[in-house]
């Protein structure tokens, strides 16, 4: 009975580590696959596009990326149309006064050297237009890996309770095999005091006897 049960408790504790260790593959190869998926819609999908006029930029300096509002959405790209000088009713700023991001940035502008004691840490308006790839396609691959990410967060609390199941199982362990040895050796005790008893009476009728025939 003892070593069925340490049996079970090891049982248990390599089951709960096996699965886990399935699941674990089972969400890197499903990111994977959704987030190669993912990458080859939006290569090839038609971006959703949109523009803005007037967007007020607060304290724009010289050496700080200042991101449009467009600059949050997905893969944007940005085309400045005009920026503009909010503090003196919408005085244009030539493209040598600021400097426009490259490549996954172009959504953003900072001052340059050039124009710090004239337009550095002033408002600006900026009119732009902008392309970007549908949220819903990165979505659908954040649905899929956020549930799984969150599952295993719990994997400490997972532990937590195997380990009171495993103490628990130790513990009835101890107490069956205590009480299987005492029990085992109340039985002992009583089966030699019978032989005991039977061999001496058996001995004092018989030395009796033996006097007798004398």
């Amino acid at each position: 009975m003892k070593d069925k049960k340490a049996a079970l408790g090891m049982g248990l504790v390599t089951g709960v580590l096996i699965t886990l260790l399935i699941l674990g593959v089972i969400v890197v190869v499903l990111f994977l696959a959704m987030t190669i998926l993912r990458d080859s819609v939006e290569s090839t999908e038609t971006k959703l596009t949109g523009s803005a006029t007037n967007e007020t930029l607060t304290a724009v300096q010289s050496g700080v990326w200042k991101v449009f509002v467009a600059g949050k959405l997905r893969n944007p790209t940005c085309v400045i149309t005009s920026i503009k000088n909010a503090s003196t009713s919408g005085e244009p700023l030539t493209a040598g006064n600021y400097t426009q991001g490259t490549g996954s940035n172009t959504c953003a502008i900072q001052m340059t050297a050039a124009s710090e004691g004239t337009y550095n840490n002033t408002n600006l308006y900026a009119t732009y237009t902008y392309t970007y790839n549908n949220p819903d396609t990165n979505a659908v691959v954040q649905n899929v890996t956020i549930a799984p990410g969150n599952f295993f967060k719990q994997v400490p609390t997972y532990f937590t309770l195997l380990a009171v199941v495993v103490l628990i199982l130790i513990i009835v362990v101890v107490i069956v095999a205590v009480t299987r040895f005492a029990t085992s050796g109340e039985v002992d005790i009583d089966s030699k005091g019978v032989s005991g008893g039977m061999l001496n009476v058996g001995g004092n009728y018989g030395g009796g006897g033996g006097d007798e025939l004398i």
